[in-house]
């Protein structure tokens, strides 16, 4: 659609006699770029385990990826735009164990949570809204050396987040 729209333009200085600068042809590009929509849901529906120190957690079932900024594979997403964005995590822990998590900007803590009961398991969430730069990066990782990951039928862990404005 974009080339169709620059050969109009085009067509349309050469019969006014006049040109058409490059950086207008940018700014129409620029235009589709920003009124992309960014948002993803990823979650993970059963697990449970020792999680490493700082690594992120990777939520391997993604049902939205708008602006394709989450990756599956990492547990990590990059910011297509630079833009104000919000986060969320939602993660349990099995029972008699501690799962202590953050939602981290380039290894940056931004929200931490704990979440620990005594004899079964339990969840905690937090969230965050960030500036980020185009490229950055965002990710949830376990913040505590023992942290223990619990997830089920009934209590899936997740992570979301979305564009705000730019």
């Amino acid at each position: 659609m974009i080339i169709t729209l620059f050969a109009v333009l085009g067509l349309f200085a050469s019969f006014v006699n006049c040109s058409i600068d490059i950086e207008d042809l940018e700014d129409v590009f620029a235009c589709s770029v920003k009124n992309k929509r960014i948002a993803f849901e990823a979650h993970m529906e059963s697990g449970y385990g020792f999680i490493p120190l700082n690594k992120p957690l990777i939520f391997p079932v993604c049902t939205l990826n708008e602006g394709n900024g989450y990756d599956v594979k990492s547990g990590k997403f990059t910011a297509p735009r630079a833009g104000v964005y919000t986060f969320n995590a939602h993660l349990c822990h099995a029972g008699g164990k501690y799962m202590v998590f953050a939602i981290t900007k380039g290894g940056v803590q931004l929200a931490v949570s704990t979440s620990y009961e005594n004899m079964a398991s339990g969840c905690g969430s937090l969230n965050t809204i960030v500036r980020l730069k185009s490229g950055e990066v965002v990710n949830v990782v376990a913040k505590w050396t023992d942290s223990h990951l619990f997830a089920d039928l009934h209590r899936w862990i997740s992570f979301t987040g979305y564009f705000v404005y730019a």
